[in-house]
């Protein structure tokens, strides 16, 4: 072993370099979870209410229109999603490709604290961040048109908020400090 690369080792192998990748995962992990809300919870929820004294959800509306696009419920609801202009193609792969790397980040979370090549990019979380501002502007803009007492001309869509874009907001925030 080059004396290099024992070096750049000892560097990660630091309990503060270990806190900081942990942490960043962390954060990377929470953001993940607030996207597949948006995208998986809401569009069920979208077709699917909860059901009254003990009946069965009757999901044949939600399997007919969005399970149909994919054999996974997540794809399938992403497809959906732009479908129905949520998101646009370039989204649509960014969500898929943030999926994957939450598998790469959940199933080999050893490898980012060994080797350097494993990181998880500020401009990941960022990306994750856009597409919850868009979901929920998408969601909010529904909510807006269909209560009675708003005036949907009246709220400008870059004016709605979700409870998950402002986390991942205060996520991202914190990762900056990471």
């Amino acid at each position: 072993m080059s004396d290099d690369f024992v070096e750049r080792l000892n560097a990660r192998l630091q309990p503060n370099a270990i806190q900081r990748c942990l942490i960043r995962a962390g954060m990377f992990l929470t953001g993940y979870e607030l996207l597949k809300a948006e995208i998986q919870d809401k569009v069920k929820g979208f077709f699917v209410f909860p059901a009254f004294d003990n009946e069965p959800e009757d999901t044949r509306e939600y399997d007919s229109k969005v399970k149909i696009l994919d054999k996974s419920e997540f794809r399938a609801c992403c497809k959906w999603l732009h479908q129905n202009g949520a998101i646009n193609e370039t989204q649509l792969q960014a969500v898929f490709d943030i999926r994957d790397f939450r598998n790469k980040v959940a199933h080999e979370l050893p490898n980012f604290i060994i080797d350097q090549s494993y990181e998880i990019p500020r401009g990941v979380l960022e990306n994750m961040e856009f597409i919850i501002t868009l979901l929920g502007q998408f969601w909010g803009r529904i909510e807006v048109d269909i209560h009675p007492d708003l005036d949907p001309q009246s709220i400008d869509d870059h004016d709605i908020r979700s409870g998950s874009s402002l986390l991942m907001e205060l996520v991202i925030n914190a990762c900056a400090e990471v």
